[in-house]
């Protein structure tokens, strides 16, 4: 908002005020001073019209903010690592079993971590590390889980952002390609990925959604703690000192 308002009222509010202060040529040399190392691709000067920071890159340096902010916060505020594989029910009877030995005074083994054998590197594997998927993926789960990878690593990044930069260090594009580069980037693509999306989605959200009311007409036994709270890093559902169901009704 900030940035909004100053690029909005640069030429008749801020820049006046700056000259009237006598801060333009100090401000102009230190912009030149920090964007010197990124010349001729990040040019800074003082101007009487616009803004010397573009868009672009101030949401560029807004991001660098947020994830130092997230991390910072994070680390700050963190009083134990939260235990999601207990919430989440995953190997929740090993988990027990060893709790119980450690309270007993015992060094158990975690039979989970002595049977499982290290993930072989290959190119495979390697990739699906990176789109996240697992094997509880279904077919159209991988589907959509390449189709995310594909629109924002290969396209976005690989070819929209690094195939241009590396483009560019060699050979300059002329100022005419970069409408052209824009209404491919921010329009033609996103369209693309749009109608594919809302095609996508309106199947797959009717079925579901049949697939929903048919669950729920033949669901019979109802848990009336499973409201979604969680409490001491389990859901309400599984705390033992809850009220049973019974005692709701």
């Amino acid at each position: 908002i900030a940035y909004i308002i100053l690029q909005r009222n640069w030429a008749d509010v801020v820049y006046p005020a700056l000259a009237k202060a006598g801060l333009v040529d100090s401000l102009d040399r230190l912009l030149r001073i920090l964007s010197s190392p990124f010349e001729p691709y990040i040019h800074w000067e003082m101007d009487a019209v616009k803004c010397p920071v573009n868009t672009i890159e101030f949401t560029f340096f807004l991001s660098l903010l947020c994830v130092a902010l997230y991390v910072i916060v994070s680390k700050l505020t963190c009083r134990e690592p939260f235990d999601l594989d207990r919430m989440l029910h995953r190997n929740s009877n090993e988990k027990l079993k060893i709790e119980n030995v450690k309270l007993a005074g015992g060094n158990p083994v975690n039979p989970v971590e002595k049977n499982s054998a290290p993930l072989r590197l290959c190119v495979k594997n390697l990739f699906q590390k990176m789109v996240g998927i697992t094997p509880e993926y279904s077919r159209g789960d991988k589907i959509i889980a390449w189709g995310v990878f594909v629109h924002s690593f290969v396209i976005n990044f690989l070819l929209c952002f690094v195939g241009t930069v590396v483009w560019n260090v060699f050979q300059r594009w002329p100022v005419a390609w970069w409408g052209r580069y824009f209404v491919v980037v921010n329009f033609v693509i996103p369209g693309i990925v749009a109608a594919v999306s809302t095609v996508w989605f309106a199947i797959g959200g009717a079925i579901d959604l049949r697939r929903l009311f048919r669950d729920l007409s033949a669901r019979r036994e109802i848990d009336v703690r499973d409201d979604g709270r969680v409490e001491n890093h389990v859901s309400l559902a599984d705390n033992q000192a809850s009220t049973t169901p019974e005692e709701d009704s």
